[in-house]
This record gives structure tokens, sequence and C-alpha cells, in this order.
């Protein structure tokens, strides 16, 4: 489809280390965590961090807002 985005810019939000990103990461695609004040636990972190669902999207908006830029 044109004008389409491809697999790289999609993403996988979620609250859960091995269901959300790890699944997310095996899918291929970069991954947001909400950590709800939670540590990070597992060996490699998500490309975004934050506590918030909302925190997060913005992260990823920021993110997809400066990839536009290069």
């Amino acid at each position: 489809m044109p004008g389409a985005p491809g697999v790289g810019a999609a993403w996988m939000v979620g609250d859960h280390p091995v269901a959300d990103v790890g699944g997310g990461r095996g899918a291929d695609l970069r991954t947001g965590w909400v950590a709800h004040g939670r540590a990070w636990s597992e060996e490699r972190a998500p490309d975004v961090v934050r506590g918030s669902t909302v925190e997060v999207l913005d992260a990823l908006l920021d993110v997809s807002r400066e990839a536009r830029r290069v």
C-alpha cells in the first residue's frame, strides 16, 4: 500500500515483560514498556520505558517525529 508505514514503524506496547515486550521483539517490532513504578528485570531493555501508557505513547510520538526529520 503506497505511503503505508513498514514493519519498522510498528511498535508493541504493554506492561508485561515477557508477553508484551518479549512478544514484540519476537515479531521484530520496536517495544515500549509501561512500568507502573516497577524496575525492568529482564536482560534486554525495551526501546522506550515510561511509567504510564500516556507517557509511553507520548515518547513514541517523539520518536516518530524525530525519525521523520532524518
